[in-house]
């Protein structure tokens, strides 16, 4: 059995605030080899950018007036290896999964990389789960499951989520994105006492023609709810229990629309407050805010959606 053994969350007093748009440092596979100043702002001006205005990083990123996404991550993930009760051999984390949804470094990946050298875990195969939005942390969960349950046989996995920007949902406007200083981490071990157990996961992808950064049609966003309460059902069905069962539900999406009509399609009940600024690491944050208040052996049901249209769903329980 493995469950998430600790969860440590990081988020800035000013984690909210307005990212300039029309000041950025082009990505080489967006923008190309900029050489100077007049092919960079033809670049970036070009209609090209504008119908993708995500794939640049805002200048913010880079000025040293804050940490970047990789701080961020390195800080909440160094805290959770070293908190009382917690403490493991570095040589014991077989591997290290990255989440996020902007970028952060010219290679957006090599992130995952710089963590496994700054924390000093010399045996962790270090991965990354790009752009899967509120969804990348059960991918990520889901990875981690097969590494300690499967013939690997982990004695520990590391899950790390951090962004800078807020995704608002698939009616998001890539052109008011907001700066979202957030981050957060969780340990995948054996099950013990104060953990929660990963009882069933599910992960899945609705298949829609729908752009992710365009407003999606009202008749596909009742459709992906539809999709989603069916993979609800199935889930349930699978964890041998009934909505009734459940301590409390949790739904971290920020489209308020999808959340209502995925908890109306299934009969589930409303989903508790949770963080649904349209981060990766939401689930983390979400799972942390109610461990204090949910009683050993009860389930929760958590469940999560992308802009691409990814679901994921999660039966925990509180040992």
């Amino acid at each position: 059995m493995a469950s998430i053994c600790a969860i440590a969350t990081h988020a800035p007093a000013a984690r909210r605030r307005a990212a300039v748009r029309l000041a950025v440092v082009a990505r080489r596979a967006v923008l190309g080899d900029c050489a100077n100043v007049r092919d960079h702002a033809r670049a970036v001006f070009s209609r090209r950018y504008w119908r993708r205005p995500a794939c640049v990083v805002p200048m913010g990123l880079r000025s040293g007036r804050g940490a970047s996404a990789a701080d961020l991550a390195v800080t909440v993930a160094r805290r959770l290896l070293d908190a009382n009760g917690h403490r493991l051999r570095r040589d014991a984390v077989a591997a290290l999964i990255y989440c996020h949804d902007a970028p952060d470094e010219r290679i957006s990946e090599s992130t995952a990389g710089r963590l496994q050298y700054e924390l000093g875990l010399t045996a962790a195969n270090p991965f990354a789960v790009s752009q899967a939005h509120g969804v990348a942390v059960w991918i990520a969960l889901d990875l981690a499951l097969g590494l300690v349950e499967g013939p690997e046989a982990a004695d520990a996995v590391l899950v790390v989520a951090s962004d800078k920007l807020v995704f608002g949902g698939p009616q998001a406007d890539m052109r008011r994105l907001v700066f979202g200083d957030t981050a957060a981490a969780a340990l995948v071990r054996g099950g013990e006492a104060g953990s929660w157990s990963i009882d069933h996961l599910s992960v899945r992808q609705f298949a829609t023609a729908c752009d992710a950064l365009a407003p999606w049609p009202s008749a596909e966003v009742d459709a992906f709810a539809a999709f989603g309460a069916g993979v609800i059902g199935a889930t349930l069905e699978e964890a041998g229990i009934d909505a009734e069962g459940l301590e409390t539900v949790l739904a971290t999406t920020p489209d308020a629309r999808l959340a209502d009509g995925v908890h109306a399609a299934s009969g589930l009940p409303a989903a508790a407050d949770a963080r649904t600024e349209g981060s990766s690491s939401d689930p983390l944050f979400a799972l942390a805010a109610i461990e204090a208040s949910t009683p050993a052996g009860a389930r929760v049901l958590a469940w999560s959606a992308g802009n691409n249209g990814e679901f994921a769903c999660c039966v925990l329980k509180r040992l």
